[in-house]
């Protein structure tokens, strides 16, 4: 376990950010590659933790797979394994992966005719999976717990004998994530139609794409904003990053402007900065389709004594960690105080007494969760030093996120436990 100490003794940001690339792109055009035969020349692979797990896995179609806590790779991996005949695995994860749910998207595989057993608790990680030749045809699925569950059964389409037609029952979590997967689908030549509640995918391809690249990730992106939010001034250059993206998460760029950020499009990326004006007339902002949003946009919040409502927060209890729990402690820990919290919202984020100066700040912990820690970093820039426990969590999206503070004036002192 690693400890970092963070600080930054201007609070003047200014640099040029290469960002990682996106995990949620490079793990659906993994599996997208799979199914289809491996014809296309994946550019640019995020280094995440995650997305190595998936490049790893895919090699292996026997024996016992540890996925650790890559909630996506879990699940996407689930359905193309139970859709991959001669296929024997047992998928492991850690204890906090044993507490993610799974029953939704396992209950529409085996209707579909997987064969997949629970090996410990009924609902949860791990199982066991024989993999065989798949049915299409009509199925229902609980789509409100996680859009992973969708996309899971969405790339792995292509593998089952005719078309699958997946009504989402209860609404779908996070659907720019889901809008995702059907663009990529479709970019890999796959006919998909939407009608109401229901999403059709077809077997066939019409072409696959010879050579694909993964653009920058946007969800790494907000805790940039988040930096320039809380800084005294200076300018970012995000590189690549497009306002144009298929991500969702680019919302962030929208939403920052409340926090007095501002982003301007360039020939190289985005570059963003401070306004002298902010724009107060948004104070309340639905999450549902953008849960990774939550930790940045909290610590933003408490930083500048925003009396910000966060909304559309009840999908956070089954991520890395139970985010909300997490925040409330760590930025409480913090001096701040995230106010009539319910199982859907942190309804407002009130400051209070924030510490300063590098003697008194308190430890914080990362939960073991890579966006918990990614967004306590940033708050030294109003609170003075911080001191962050398990600090390597940002490995799963962002390696590189503590050596690029650093190149933009943080000043990190990192150390084994």
């Amino acid at each position: 376990m690693s400890t970092v100490t963070v600080w930054h003794p201007t609070g003047i940001v200014n640099g040029t950010v290469t960002l990682p690339t996106s995990k949620s792109i490079s793990n659906r055009v993994l599996l997208l590659n799979a199914v289809s035969g491996g014809k296309t020349v994946l550019q640019n692979l995020s280094d995440a933790t995650d997305t190595v797990l998936m490049q790893t896995a895919l090699k292996h179609h026997q024996g016992t797979i540890d996925l650790q806590n890559a909630g996506t790779c879990y699940r996407f991996l689930t359905a193309y394994y139970a859709a991959t005949p001669n296929t024997d695995v047992v998928l492991l994860g850690d204890d906090r992966m044993q507490m993610r749910p799974i029953k939704p998207l396992v209950e529409a595989l085996r209707n579909l005719g997987a064969s997949i057993n629970y090996l410990q608790k009924e609902g949860f990680p791990p199982i066991a999976i024989q993999g065989k030749t798949l049915n299409g045809g009509h199925v229902r699925i609980d789509a409100s717990v996680s859009s992973q569950f969708v996309s899971a059964l969405l790339l792995s389409a292509p593998l089952l004998q005719s078309p699958l037609h997946l009504l989402l029952e209860a609404g779908a979590a996070s659907l720019p994530y889901l809008h995702l997967t059907i663009g990529l689908l479709k970019q890999w030549g796959y006919e998909v139609s939407i009608n109401q509640q229901t999403i059709t995918v077809y077997q066939y391809t019409a072409t696959t794409p010879s050579r694909f690249t993964v653009e920058p990730d946007w969800s790494a992106a907000a805790f940039w904003y988040e930096v320039m939010a809380l800084s005294k001034g200076g300018t970012i250059q995000l590189n690549q990053l497009s306002l144009q993206s298929l991500q969702g998460d680019k919302e962030i760029a929208n939403w920052m402007q409340s926090a007095g950020v501002v982003s301007s499009p360039n020939n190289k990326g985005i570059l963003i900065q401070q306004s002298t004006l902010r724009d107060a007339a948004q104070t309340v902002f639905n999450l549902v389709n953008h849960p990774d949003a939550a930790p940045a946009m909290a610590a933003t919040a408490a930083g500048l004594n925003l009396p910000w409502s966060l909304t559309g927060l009840q999908n956070l209890a089954v991520k890395e960690s139970n985010r909300v729990v997490a925040l409330c402690k760590e930025l409480g820990n913090c001096g701040y105080t995230l106010a009539g919290l319910n199982e859907n919202s942190i309804l407002q984020i009130q400051q209070q007494v924030p510490n300063k100066g590098k003697s008194n700040t308190e430890t914080l912990w990362s939960h073991h969760d890579h966006r918990i820690a990614m967004a306590l970093a940033p708050l030294s820039l109003v609170n003075g030093a911080l001191t962050i426990r398990n600090a390597e969590a940002v490995s799963k999206s962002y390696p590189t996120f503590w050596d690029q503070l650093t190149q933009v004036g943080f000043e990190v002192n990192q150390f084994d436990e």
